[in-house]
């Protein structure tokens, strides 16, 4: 009998040590420097009478022969792609990339109470041809009117 009590004593104590490892450790918040592209910052904003989500992306490698290009859909509308424009290298190693989709009529002026949802992903094309994405884990980024992406994969 109280080798039984042992054995369940060590049993509570190995899952309470395991459960404190996997919750104790710290989450992410810093960019993932393992991926060959990523979504740095995003955010929306009204510019002359439309509504605008834009943003930074990182590369592996720092080449403005590379392409980045922004797969993204508003409100439910057809997906569209717009190219993203470099911006030069970060940290020496990096490529920073800057991209502007324009989401059509802000729907915060006047009175309309309408809301514009931006979905995209991102895909990276380097100068041999080899296409990677940055599709937040599979699930595409959504940004909702008016909102700020800081360290996205977090989300």
């Amino acid at each position: 009998m109280k080798f039984k009590k042992k054995k369940i004593l060590f049993l509570l104590l190995f899952i309470t040590v395991l459960a404190t490892i996997i919750y104790a450790t710290p989450k992410k918040t810093w960019a993932d420097t393992r991926k060959q592209v990523q979504l740095l910052y995003c955010k929306t904003a009204s510019k002359e009478g439309h509504i605008y989500a834009y943003g930074y992306v990182q590369t592996e490698g720092s080449n403005s022969k590379d392409s980045v290009i922004i797969h993204y859909q508003v409100a439910n509308n057809e997906w569209k792609d717009v190219n993203a424009e470099y911006v030069g290298e970060k940290d020496g190693r990096y490529g920073l990339w800057y991209f502007e989709i324009d989401g059509g009529l802000d729907p915060m002026s006047g009175y309309s109470k309408a809301s514009v949802d931006f979905k995209f992903a991102i895909k990276y094309i380097n100068p041999s041809g080899e296409t990677y994405w940055d599709n937040n884990f599979h699930s595409n980024y959504t940004l909702n009117v008016p909102e700020t992406l800081n360290n996205p994969g977090l989300r």
